[in-house]
């Protein structure tokens, strides 16, 4: 969207004032950028010139999933979701979120979870299709969408026993994020902390920004909150807002003290096919953020889910919808980057294939579902690869289906597979 309107304004500007008044302005127009990031200390304005080494994870000889020791667990008797879009895992729980509803599945026994509060067999909560859902270790959070009220509701499930409880009503899109018990859920005005065990409002605040916030995380002291032209601070003891940053921000992801939030680099701001990613890093309470590290050039993300970033154990990755890179988190230094091609931005015509790239993490491996559609035939690769060196430790072909995942739960990471007219499976490996 940002770069529509960049489009729009620059179009306007040609017919208005000619092709030099446009250059004139648009020199004008990043200047003006500049002085905002140097003030905050956040963008030096360079990007990475240094060559990376990519691999292809395609290259990869492959084996027949069920020809491995892993197990593959068949569903059976389950309401199937319809459209899925995100999914998480915990304990044993697998929850896919589709257009309308979440679903909960005891995917070791292969059945629906089964919740004494919802219907038995039906285990689904209906969503608001405009706002996020999150798992926080045991407890799950949505924005549950009461139709018969018309109403939506910040709702909590609790995983361990299955209790759904509705914590209070909100009147548009929300981001949530947790620390300890209180939630922090945004609006399109306001900033809310809750705390779920008294079951009550800490504080409300108004955000007092001109951004549309997108996502929220929250450090040892802060909530931040980002949108795509400029991040926020707020204090979490009352809400006081700390300091705002403008820039064209994508994600955000917190570790400790510290967060990194990954913004556009200003040489791709205008370009609808690439990108430079500048992360920045900030610590503790300070605006400074230190423009920690550059990545080369990438395929300009489409979807939310293009580019994705977290931090686990000493690494932080960034998935683009090509491939992921990983750095060290102490450093900046470049570790090992993955693809499925032979660089990080492809130039290729959407008729010669399609991919579906995602990942999930632990201390110990980096797991990734690579899919890839290419003249009718379809293929996706499940990746168990070593963090510290890139190297692949197994890579296993699953038969065609509409897969979703990868995430990890405790000793397992797992892979939901949906077949037209079939009930789905499990695809499970053991760390």
């Amino acid at each position: 969207m940002r770069k529509m309107i960049i489009s729009i304004f620059s179009f306007t500007m040609l017919l208005m004032l000619g092709l030099a008044g446009c250059s004139n302005d648009s020199d004008k127009s990043s200047d003006s950028k500049e002085q905002v990031s140097d003030k905050k200390g956040t963008d030096k304005g360079k990007s990475s010139d240094k060559e990376i080494p990519v691999t292809n994870i395609l290259d990869w000889e492959s084996t027949d999933f069920e020809d491995s020791n892993h197990e593959i667990i068949e569903f059976e008797k389950v309401l199937v979701v319809e459209h899925p879009h995100e999914s998480f895992a915990h304990n044993g729980t697998f929850i896919v979120r589709g257009n309308s509803s979440s679903y909960f599945y005891d995917y070791p026994n292969g059945i629906m979870s089964p919740y004494d509060s919802m219907d038995p067999g039906d285990s689904r909560l209906s969503v608001d299709m405009y706002s996020g859902t999150y798992l926080f270790e045991d407890h799950y959070y949505l924005v549950e969408l009461d139709r018969n009220a018309r109403a939506s509701y910040v709702t909590e499930v609790n995983l361990e026993t299955g209790e759904v409880k509705r914590l209070f009503q909100v009147n548009s899109a929300v981001t949530i994020s947790k620390k300890g018990d209180i939630l922090y859920v945004s609006g399109n005005e306001t900033l809310i902390a809750f705390d779920t065990t008294k079951e009550e409002q800490l504080w409300e605040v108004d955000l007092d920004s001109d951004v549309n916030f997108t996502e929220s995380a929250v450090t040892d002291q802060l909530i931040v909150l980002l949108g795509d032209e400029g991040l926020a601070a707020y204090s979490q003891a009352d809400g006081t807002k700390q300091y705002e940053v403008e820039g064209f921000f994508h994600k955000l992801v917190a570790d400790g003290d510290t967060f990194y939030a990954l913004k556009e680099n200003d040489e791709t701001i205008k370009d609808f096919s690439e990108m430079i990613v500048d992360v920045l890093k900030f610590d503790g309470m300070s605006e400074e953020g230190e423009l920690f590290f550059s990545t080369p050039v990438i395929e300009d993300p489409s979807d939310p889910t293009d580019l994705l970033t977290d931090v686990k154990g000493d690494n932080l990755y960034i998935k683009s919808n090509v491939g992921v890179l990983a750095y060290d988190k102490n450093s900046g230094e470049h570790l090992w980057t993955l693809a499925i091609a032979d660089q990080l931005y492809e130039d290729y015509s959407p008729s010669d294939f399609s991919y579906d790239l995602m990942t999930d993490y632990s201390e110990d491996a980096v797991y990734i579902r690579a899919t890839k559609w290419e003249h009718g035939a379809e293929e996706t690769l499940f990746i168990v690869v070593d963090p510290k060196t890139g190297e692949m430790k197994e890579n296993l072909r699953i038969d065609e289906g509409v897969t979703i995942g990868p995430n990890f739960d405790g000793e397992n990471a797992v892979i939901f597979k949906k077949v037209p007219n079939e009930y789905p499976k499990m695809y499970i490996v053991k760390e």
